[in-house]
Formats: C-alpha cells, sequence, structure tokens
C-alpha cells in the first residue's frame, strides 16, 4: 500500500490497527503535522449550536486567568455531540502581543508534547475543535475585540461553523466565557456557553 498526502487511509490494510481504531486528537495531529492522510471522515456533524465546559475545563480556565499581564491563546479539545460541543481540556499554545494576531505563532513542540500527555484522558470522541484566547488583564475584552480576532482566527482557518472561538475573562467578577463561530464566509454569530 502506498500513503499519498490527502488520500484517506485505510486502516484496515494495516495489520497493527483494527478497522475500528479510532485515533483520539486526529484533527489535531492533521493540522499540527500536516498530515491530512488521517484525515479519514469527512465533516458530517451538524453546526454547532452550543457549548459546555467540562468541570476540569472551567479549572484550566480559572488557572490560566490568574496569569494576569500577558494576553494567551490556545487550543479547545472536547467531544461533540451532534450540535453540542463539551470542551473538556484548554491546552495553552502560547503567548502573544495584542497587536499582532496570536494565531501565527504555534509551538507545535509543546502542543504535542501536551497532547501526548492528555491521551489517557482522552476517548476515541476527544479532538481539537477551536481556540481559546484571554486577554493580558484577564477580564472580557469588548466586543469589537472579540470581532478581530474571530477575523483573524478565520484567516487562518481556525473558525468555522464547525469550530469556535472562545473569549474569557472576568465580567464584573464572574467567569464569563463568549463563543463565536461563522455560519458562511461572513456571518459571525454567537453561541450559548454553559459553564
Amino acid at each position: 500500500m502506498v500513503i499519498q498526502p490527502g488520500v484517506p487511509i485505510d486502516w484496515g490494510d494495516f495489520p497493527l490497527f483494527p478497522k475500528e481504531f479510532i485515533l483520539p486528537l486526529e484533527r489535531f495531529y492533521a493540522h499540527l503535522l500536516g498530515l491530512t492522510a488521517l484525515l479519514t471522515q469527512p465533516n458530517i456533524n451538524p453546526a454547532l449550536t452550543s457549548i459546555s465546559l467540562h468541570p476540569l475545563a472551567r479549572r484550566q480556565i480559572l488557572n490560566r486567568l490568574e496569569l494576569k499581564g500577558t494576553a494567551q491563546w490556545g487550543l479547545l479539545l472536547g467531544e461533540r455531540r451532534g450540535e453540542h460541543l463539551q470542551v473538556r481540556f484548554i491546552l495553552p499554545a502560547g503567548q502573544w502581543h495584542p497587536s499582532i494576531s496570536p494565531f501565527t505563532a504555534w509551538n507545535t513542540l509543546y502542543l504535542l508534547g501536551a497532547s501526548e500527555a492528555l491521551t489517557p484522558l482522552c476517548d476515541s470522541a476527544t479532538d481539537w475543535y477551536g481556540v481559546w484566547v484571554i486577554q493580558p488583564n484577564s477580564h472580557l475584552p469588548p466586543v469589537a475585540t472579540d470581532l478581530t480576532l474571530a477575523e483573524e482566527a478565520q484567516k487562518h482557518g481556525l473558525l468555522n461553523d464547525q469550530h469556535p472561538l472562545l473569549s474569557m475573562g472576568w465580567m464584573d467578577g464572574i467567569l464569563t466565557v463568549q463563543a463565536y463561530k461563522y455560519m458562511d464566509e461572513i456571518t459571525l454569530v454567537s453561541l450559548p456557553v454553559t459553564p
């Protein structure tokens, strides 16, 4: 068998992988490493309509909000159930200066190592489903700031109707999470988030 870029792999041709084998974090590895052959299934999920935070993800968010003074961003790892996404983990991808796009600086080695550490906690449905941002002061930013970040995320192929952007921060002392997705190439909408 010849493996070709962009051609789905039939894992049944490999004796070490049973046909029902599903790689956790498949989209994650495909994007970070450019391994498009890992993407074996076309995306058949309906557009996202709601998001919830697993208690572990909520704890991780609260920890990230304690790191004031630097803008942060990262990846959302979770599970899709129809139109719903449950965020199980937030994986920090780096820091950035708010005057430039955060989505251009990936620390691939760190992300690969962190994903390996999380793999035992993931089942086959867990994958990378979006990105998150936190502003330097840990406060929820104005909507205009979120809109600028959403445009940047879309330009880099990170935001669409399946993969949201979560903007997180404090508002009047309460953890607040705003979620956005693009319905099409032009229409940006917000999504409800259950903390």
